[in-house]
């Protein structure tokens, strides 16, 4: 996640709300709570997945 950051991608991510705090130190862009949200509820769009 930091590598794509730095590189200029716009990173989303999941995660437990105890990460969500690190997550956003690290300037990730967009934290899914995965057990109360389904990832392709809120992401239609992106160009490559890991």
């Amino acid at each position: 996640m930091q590598i794509a950051k730095a590189l200029g991608a716009k990173v989303i991510t999941t995660a437990s709300p105890a990460h969500t705090e690190l997550l956003q130190k690290l300037g990730i862009d967009q934290i899914i709570d995965y057990h109360t949200t389904a990832v392709a509820d809120v992401v239609s769009t992106v160009d490559a997945v890991f």
